[in-house]
């Protein structure tokens, strides 16, 4: 008799609004192999709610060790981390945050494998943690954001451990 596996859960390609250079495996996103550079982004179809939240696993850092997680609106490019572009706010790898610019605040520690990254939205103030410590927090003006996670050039992969 031959047995079937069981197919593996897939929440992330079911909750794409924006999946660009990045392989969906499971709850896991990496940087696609064939790209030698460039940004992969993924963003959460559903607009962020008053009280919600996802948090990623580091995995591993890749070659350049650029990763990103935050708050994007509609329409927000595709080659831009979490935080550098425009109504965009994003808590990065070297432990900074940016908000709409690429000069960012020295917020914490920069990132490691193993490290759990959380963004959260409560009652519309934007938190960011990392390893349940507080690293940043903000007043949000407008409601009409996504969840996201960029990284930059090969090698980058994270666990999406909560999905909003």
């Amino acid at each position: 008799m031959e047995t079937i596996a069981p197919q593996k859960l897939q929440p992330l390609l079911e909750r794409q609004l924006v999946c660009k250079n990045l392989n969906i495996d499971g709850e896991c996103l990496s940087f696609t192999a064939y790209q030698t550079s460039g940004v992969g982004l993924y963003v959460f179809k559903e607009n962020v709610q008053r009280r919600s939240f996802f948090e990623i696993e580091i995995l591993s850092m890749g070659k350049s060790g650029s990763l990103a997680i935050g708050l994007v609106p509609d329409g927000f490019p595709d080659n831009l981390l979490p935080g550098l572009g425009q109504n965009s706010y994003g808590y990065n790898s070297d432990g900074r945050v940016y908000t709409e610019s690429e000069s960012g605040i020295k917020s914490g520690d920069a990132w490691k494998v193993g490290d759990i990254i959380k963004c959260k939205i409560v009652l519309w103030r934007l938190i960011f943690t990392n390893n349940r410590k507080v690293i940043h927090g903000k007043w949000m003006n407008d409601k009409k954001y996504h969840f996201a996670v960029g990284m930059e050039g090969p090698g980058g992969e994270i666990r999406v451990t909560n999905v909003p």
